[in-house]
């Protein structure tokens, strides 16, 4: 259940927090949401000025200005405040028509070529990282989130998304013993290779969400150009190169107008059991009685708990970027 409300593709735009639609109000948006970035979520007051605001009915066309603009996780949004006006606009004059044939076209036309980014470079060669599944077309993160939320799984899924986080945050940490020992004749006698594997959670934003995939194993050694594995609590200068790809990977953060970097991507989508949290137990009351009466697995106590992971493989950074481990 809290799973499914973070996984729902709208926010509310509300003191900017990530709170998510509920699934009434995704209903009531009715079937023909659009998938490619063209929702607008607009905050308005209660009270602006010290007088009710009032709202246009829903189905209008509307134009507004003076309006403040901001972004949360990655899907921009604006508020209205007390300079702020709106006003009905009515396509009954041929120019007003023309310009909603307009936009009606240019969104069917990005719908056509599967732009799901008006910001992300044209040209591949610059992006960041490249996927092999170029046959695939690319989705949202709002459709994502939209499928996950109405229980769908999409085996493979493309996207077209700029890195905002990483974890762990320390790069000595990124890399973990393997929890089995590796077969006869893998080990190359001594390799630490062959003991540590990379594990690490990588959080991805396009223009209409954000969602956080895995990225481990022998995909986070392709995703690194073939860069192996280790103790890189030992290992300074591995260190040392890997947190300047990271710092090229995320140096949009602090300026998301300027576009970016951005990277093609596929991964897969699952569910899992969700690990035990020994906090558990001490959930307050009140959470514990919400908890209860979300429950659908009628008390039964072997119901397992499940998560939804998106796991990255095939992609693979550009030559560019690719960390050159030293050998020592």
């Amino acid at each position: 259940q809290q799973q499914q409300q973070q996984q729902r593709p709208i926010l509310r735009p509300v003191n900017r927090k990530q709170e998510w639609l509920t699934r009434e109000e995704m209903e009531q948006l009715g079937a023909d949401l659009p998938m490619v970035g063209s929702i607008l979520p607009v905050f308005v007051a209660a009270r602006v000025g010290g007088r009710l605001a009032p709202l246009p009915e829903p189905g209008r066309w509307v134009k507004l200005r003076n309006v403040g603009f901001f972004a949360t996780a990655g899907q921009l949004q604006c508020a209205f405040h007390a300079t702020s006006k709106w006003l009905c606009w009515v396509p009954n004059a041929d120019r007003s028509r023309d310009e909603l044939v307009a936009l009606t076209q240019e969104y069917d036309q990005r719908v056509a070529n599967n732009c799901v980014s008006g910001w992300a470079p044209n040209d591949p060669s610059e992006w960041a990282a490249t996927t092999c599944h170029t046959n695939q077309p690319f989705t949202t993160l709002r459709q994502l989130a939209a499928s996950v939320a109405a229980g769908g799984l999409p085996a493979v899924s493309r996207v077209l998304v700029r890195l905002v986080r990483v974890e762990p945050l320390a790069s000595a940490d990124v890399c973990r013993l393997a929890s089995e020992t590796p077969p006869a004749g893998d080990d190359d006698g001594g390799s630490e290779a062959a003991s540590w594997v990379f594990d690490l959670r990588l959080t991805m934003r396009d223009a209409t969400g954000e969602v956080a995939m895995l990225l481990r194993g022998p995909a986070a050694v392709t995703f690194l150009g073939g860069a192996q594995p280790r103790d890189m609590a030992r290992a300074h200068a591995a260190r040392s190169v890997l947190e300047c790809v990271w710092d090229s990977l995320l140096n949009h953060v602090e300026s998301p107008r300027e576009g970016g970097v951005w990277m093609d991507v596929s991964f897969t989508t699952a569910l899992a059991i969700q690990p035990a949290n020994p906090a558990a137990s001490e959930v307050p009351p009140e959470a514990a009685d919400e908890q209860a009466a979300a429950d659908t697995s009628g008390g039964m106590p072997d119901a397992a708990p499940l998560q939804v992971l998106h796991e990255i493989f095939d992609t693979r950074l550009a030559p560019r970027l690719r960390p050159l481990f030293p050998d020592t």
